[in-house]
C-alpha cells in the first residue's frame, strides 16, 4: 500500500478510549487528502472518515468503511451500535490517524464497558459478599471480561497489568488474596453472537448446578444480542419481549434475578438524562416491559463536578420505587473501577495506586461555593 503520511507529529500528553481503557498516543498522522465518507449510527453517532477506515465488526472482523451496509453490527464504547446509514461524499480531505503503544483499537466518537464496565463492576463487588456470579457474554471474550476483573480487583492500570512485570506482579498478589478473602466465586462463559438462546444459557446453569453451584445472579451481555427459542421468527416487539419473558422464568427457575443491558434509541441518544425515561430503550419497548427494574446511563453536564462521572437514572422499579431519582458513580479511567457516590475519598485514595491522577486535573470548572458544599476540601 502507498504511503499515506503527509505529516508525523509527536503526542505524549493525551490517551485516547481503547477496548482495554485509556492509552497513551504516541503520534498523530496526518494523511494525504482521502475520499471522505459520513456513517450514521442507530444510537446517533457520526463518524466522518476516510473510505478506508476500519470499523470492527461483533465478531472483531476489520471492516472498511466503503464495504459497510446499513444493518452492520459495530462495537461501540457502549457495546454494540448498528449502521444506519453510509453516504459517500464527493470530498477529499486530510484525514488524522492515531498511532498507539503496542495498541490498535480506539473508539471514535464512541464507535469501536459503559455496559460491560457497569456489569463487571456490580459482579465484582457481589463475588466479595459470598455470590456466585455468572456472567454470559456475547459480546466480549471470557479473556477480555477477565482482563477488567483483574485490573478492578488490583487497583492497576488496565493497559499493563499482563504487560508491565512490576503492575502483573502486584495484581497476581492482589488476585491471590481476593481468592482467599472472597466468599462468592464468579464464572464467565462465552456464547456466540446472534444465535443464543436463553436454552444454551440454561444447559450451562445446570451443568453449574450439577457441579454444586448455586447461582446468586446472572448477567446477559447483552440481551439485544440473543434470540428467542422458538424458531419462527414474529416481529420485533414479540421477539424481545419474548426473550425477556424467556430470562425471567430462567430466572425463576433458579431462584436468582437475571441482568441484562440494552441501549436507548436513536432519539434517546439526543436527549438529557433528565428528559429520558424507558420508552427511549432501543429497538423494543417489549424489553422494558417485562422488566422489574430499568435504570439508564445519560449526559448530566450541569451537575457534574468531576470528568470522569457516570451519571444514571432510575425509570422503572417494581421492586422499591425511586423512579426519577437521578445520581452518578465514579470512574477510575486506569484501573475502570467505578465507586458509588458515597465512596469520593475512595476514589481520590484509590487513584495513587492505580496512577489515575488526571481525575483531580479533570474537576469541571464549577463555583467554589456549590464544589465545597458537596466535598468539604476537596
Amino acid at each position: 500500500m502507498d504511503n499515506i503520511a503527509e505529516k508525523m507529529v509527536d503526542c505524549y500528553d493525551y490517551e485516547v478510549l481503547s477496548d482495554i481503557g485509556f492509552i497513551k498516543i504516541n503520534e498523530v498522522m496526518k494523511t494525504i487528502p482521502m475520499k471522505k465518507y459520513v456513517v450514521l449510527f442507530e444510537s446517533g453517532n457520526i463518524i466522518e472518515c476516510a473510505d478506508k477506515h476500519k470499523f470492527i465488526s461483533v465478531y472483531y472482523n476489520e471492516i472498511f468503511c466503503d464495504d459497510l451496509i446499513i444493518g452492520d453490527l459495530i462495537l461501540s464504547d457502549d457495546g454494540i451500535d448498528e449502521v444506519f446509514d453510509v453516504i459517500e461524499t464527493d470530498d477529499y480531505d486530510n484525514m488524522y490517524d492515531l498511532c498507539l503503544d503496542d495498541h490498535h483499537l480506539y473508539y471514535a466518537n464512541g464507535i469501536l464497558s459503559h455496559n460491560s464496565n457497569t456489569i463487571s463492576n456490580f459482579a465484582s463487588r457481589q463475588v466479595l459478599h459470598g455470590y456466585n456470579v455468572v456472567l454470559a457474554s456475547m459480546e466480549m471474550s471470557e479473556d477480555a471480561f477477565a482482563q477488567r476483573f483483574d485490573a478492578i480487583y488490583s487497583l492497576q492500570d488496565i493497559n499493563k497489568i499482563y504487560t508491565n512485570k512490576k503492575e502483573l506482579s502486584v495484581m497476581m498478589k492482589s488476585i491471590k488474596k481476593i481468592k482467599k478473602e472472597a466468599l462468592g466465586r464468579l464464572y464467565i462463559k462465552e456464547f456466540p453472537t446472534g444465535i443464543t438462546t436463553t436454552n444454551d444459557i440454561r444447559k450451562y446453569l445446570r451443568e453449574l448446578v450439577i457441579r454444586g453451584v448455586a447461582p446468586s445472579i446472572v448477567y446477559v451481555d447483552y440481551i439485544n444480542l440473543m434470540k428467542p427459542s422458538y424458531n419462527n421468527k414474529s416481529d420485533l416487539y414479540r421477539d424481545n419481549k419474548g426473550i425477556s419473558e424467556e430470562l425471567r422464568a430462567l430466572g425463576l427457575e433458579f431462584d436468582c434475578p437475571i441482568v441484562s443491558v440494552s441501549q436507548l434509541n436513536r432519539e434517546g441518544s439526543m436527549l438529557s438524562l433528565k428528559e429520558l425515561d424507558f420508552t427511549y430503550i432501543a429497538e423494543s419497548i417489549g424489553t422494558v416491559a417485562t422488566a422489574d427494574f430499568v435504570g439508564i446511563y445519560g449526559n448530566n453536564d450541569d451537575d457534574m463536578i468531576y470528568s470522569s462521572e457516570l451519571w444514571y437514572k432510575i425509570v422503572k422499579n417494581r421492586l422499591g420505587g425511586m423512579v426519577g431519582t437521578i445520581d452518578k458513580f465514579y470512574l477510575d479511567t486506569r484501573s475502570l473501577k467505578m465507586y458509588d457516590n458515597v465512596e469520593l475519598d475512595q476514589w481520590i485514595s484509590d487513584a495513587h495506586i492505580s496512577k489515575d491522577e488526571r481525575k483531580m486535573a479533570e474537576i469541571i470548572d464549577k463555583p467554589t461555593k456549590k464544589r465545597k458544599k458537596e466535598y468539604g476540601k476537596k
